[in-house]
C-alpha cells in the first residue's frame, strides 16, 4: 500500500470512528457487574505456570465494548481471549494455540470478585479435538488475580492449569 493508499484509508476509519461515536443509532452499550469487574484487570501481568514465567495484558478495545487478554505474549504459543457483552450474556472467545475457538458464558457466581465461564460452542472443534471447557478469573485484590482453565478432550474431563498473576506496576 503506497503512502497515499494510507493516508485515504485513515482518513476514511478515523471518519467513521468520529461519525460513530457521535451517531445516536449506535448500538447501546450493555454491561454486567461481571464485565465491570473484569475492567479491573485492564494492564499488565506477570505469573507462573509449569514452573516459567508467563505475561498477560487486558486491554479495552471496541470503544469499551469489548476486553482483550492476550496470554503469553510475543511467544509462539500466544492466545488471544476476548470478552464482550451479547445482549444480556457476557461471554468469552477464546482464540487457542489447539487452533481452535470455544466461546463460553459467563455464568453465576457466588463471590463478587470471581468471573466464571461455561463452554457454549467453538469453531475449528471435531470430536476428539481438545478444547478449553472453561475459565474461572479470582480477582483477589488490585495487584493479584488467578486463572483456572480447564480442558476437555472427546467430551471427558482433561487437565486443569491455574495462573497466579501479579500486576507489572
Amino acid at each position: 500500500m503506497n503512502r497515499l493508499s494510507l493516508v485515504v484509508f485513515l482518513t476514511g476509519v478515523l471518519s467513521m470512528a468520529a461519525i460513530a461515536q457521535e451517531h445516536e443509532h449506535m448500538a447501546p452499550l450493555k454491561v454486567s457487574l461481571q464485565f465491570d469487574e473484569m475492567k479491573k484487570l485492564v494492564g499488565k501481568w506477570e505469573g507462573n505456570a509449569f514452573g516459567h514465567t508467563i505475561t498477560t495484558e487486558f486491554r479495552l478495545t471496541g470503544g469499551g465494548s469489548a476486553i482483550m487478554e492476550v496470554m503469553a505474549y510475543g511467544q509462539p504459543e500466544e492466545m488471544v481471549t476476548m470478552y464482550h457483552m451479547d445482549g444480556d450474556r457476557f461471554l468469552a472467545t477464546h482464540y487457542c494455540a489447539a487452533h481452535n475457538q470455544p466461546r463460553m458464558a459467563a455464568v453465576a457466581s457466588s463471590s463478587a470478585n470471581t468471573v466464571e465461564f461455561k463452554y457454549v460452542d467453538g469453531t475449528n472443534i471435531e470430536p476428539g479435538t481438545v478444547r478449553m471447557e472453561d475459565v474461572k478469573l479470582t480477582m483477589l485484590d488490585a495487584d493479584h488475580h488467578k486463572e483456572l482453565w480447564t480442558s476437555t478432550e472427546d467430551g471427558k474431563a482433561g487437565g486443569s492449569i491455574e495462573f497466579d498473576y501479579h500486576r507489572v506496576k
